[in-house]
Parts: C-alpha cells; structure tokens; sequence
C-alpha cells in the first residue's frame, strides 16, 4: 500500500512540533521524523485528507507550510535503522533500539523498537519523565503508565524495581508495540491496557506518570487522583513551560502538591504528591 509523506516547515519547530504530532495523531497519521525546520508525517494513501492539513495549519497561532509527496512501499524498518539514534538521559538511562549496541557503563537501559511511535525518549517530555523517575526510590511500588506510547516509561520503572506496572494507551498500535517491547526488555509482568483514563484497574498507586497534553491531563486529573494511595506522587508532562501555572491551578484543585517543576526547551514537568 502506498503512503503519503507531508513534509512540514515550522515556526519555532523545537517547541511546536509536538502539538502538530499529537493533533496529526488523532486524524490517522501513523509515523512523524522530526527535522531541523519541522517534520515528515506520514499517512496512507486511502486515509489521506488534504483538506483537514488545512484545518490544523488555520487553528495554530504559529506559521506552518507543508509539502505533500506519495511514496512507494517502504521498508520502515530499514528506514528507522538508517535515522534512529540511540538517547542518554543523564549519562544513566540508555535508550535504543534493538540494531544499537548495548553499553554497560550506563545504570539503566531500555531497548525499545520504535516503529515510528511518539515517546522513544527523543521527545523532551520524555526525557523529563525519564531524568526524574530516575530520581525515586521505586523498589517494591506500584506504578501507573498512562499515554504509554513505547512503554519506555513503564519498562524503565521495572527495571528500578517497581514490583506491580500497568501502561494504558488508547492508540492500539501502542498497546501491541508496548506489549513487544515489554517482552524484548524481560518485563512481561508489566500489565499493557488499550484504554483511556477510565479504563484504570480499580486498584491504588505509589507513582502515576501522565505524559500526554495539557487539555487531557486537566481533564482526567480526579480519574488519577481516585487511584493514587495517600502520599502517592504524580508526574506530569505534555505541556509548556508557559502552562505551569495552570496546569499548578488544576493539579491544587484536586488535593495535589505541587513538589516540583522541571524545564527542557520550554517543554514542562510536575511532579506533585496527594496529601489527604
């Protein structure tokens, strides 16, 4: 089958890139490559919608163009492996594919096949997820991954020694690629759900990450409150620097504390604590 490329040039692309990734998401496009001056995003052919381009590039009040260009088949794998770079967080977590070479020096790491997702850990927000999970004591707790993508986020918390995970997406593609990568890191025990925020097993946790967008974090923050123990603790990102206070306004409302924040190229992270 063949595909749609759409190459897209964007202003201020470090920062908006994301919010064109996570709308273009929503209306079917199955793989982004970040660029210096934008992204490629990609599509098949039959669900290719000229028009709906033009409805996202008229509701942003930043400037995008974009290219359209159809593709023969292409063999993605090989693709990835020719783009793919491996991620270090904080010279502990390594973050690869498969293809990479392993390295012993680092704490952590974590083999994930990307298959052209959202949340390899090339994404500031998940590097933040990751910097700071590195910094709690996760032995024997319980935590929640939701908007999982790659289960990067979860497979890392086993490797901490978190004791019971679950990772929830509502995207099937990322609960099958969750559950592969899973398997390829020896964290089978991790429990993978296609669901929403309303899909929560009816159990307590220590740690909830929540790395998704701004508008779905505000809306769904009572659902993790209603499963997060007496001084469990949150993570937050998917949002700009420019959105913390209120993003803090939403979190105080719902009995949360607000512990900290983190910055990484104007992308944002909480972490905040429930105090009952």
């Amino acid at each position: 089958m063949k595909s749609i490329q759409v190459y897209f040039v964007v202003e201020k692309a470090e920062i908006n890139n994301g919010i064109i990734i996570s709308d273009l998401s929503e209306i079917g496009y199955e793989g982004f490559w970040e660029i210096e001056n934008g992204l490629n995003a990609y599509i098949t052919e039959k669900d290719f919608i000229k028009s709906s381009l033009q409805e996202l590039s008229d509701k942003y009040d930043f400037i995008i163009s974009f290219e359209t260009e159809i593709l023969d088949d292409i063999n993605w794998n090989a693709e990835w492996e020719s783009n793919y770079e491996a991620i270090e967080v904080e010279d502990k977590c390594l973050i690869r594919s498969p293809f990479h070479e392993g390295n012993k020096d680092f704490l952590y790491e974590v083999i994930i096949m990307p298959q052209m997702s959202f949340g390899t850990g090339h994404h500031d927000t998940t590097y933040l997820m990751v910097k700071n999970m590195m910094n709690e004591d996760l032995v024997g707790k319980s935590m929640l991954d939701m908007g999982c993508g790659t289960a990067v986020l979860a497979i890392l918390a086993k490797k901490q020694g978190a004791d019971e995970i679950w990772a929830i997406d509502n995207d099937h593609w990322a609960y099958e690629n969750s559950v592969s990568n899973c398997k390829k890191n020896n964290a089978e025990s991790i429990v993978v759900i296609q669901g929403d925020a309303y899909s929560i097993p009816e159990i307590s946790y220590d740690l909830i990450l929540a790395n998704i967008n701004k508008n779905i974090l505000k809306a769904d923050i009572h659902e993790y409150v209603k499963h997060l123990k007496n001084n469990g603790v949150i993570f937050f990102s998917g949002f700009f620097g420019i959105d913390i206070d209120d993003m803090k306004e939403s979190i105080e409302q719902h009995g949360l504390v607000v512990d900290f924040t983190d910055v990484k190229n104007e992308w944002a992270f909480i972490k905040c604590t429930l105090t009952k």
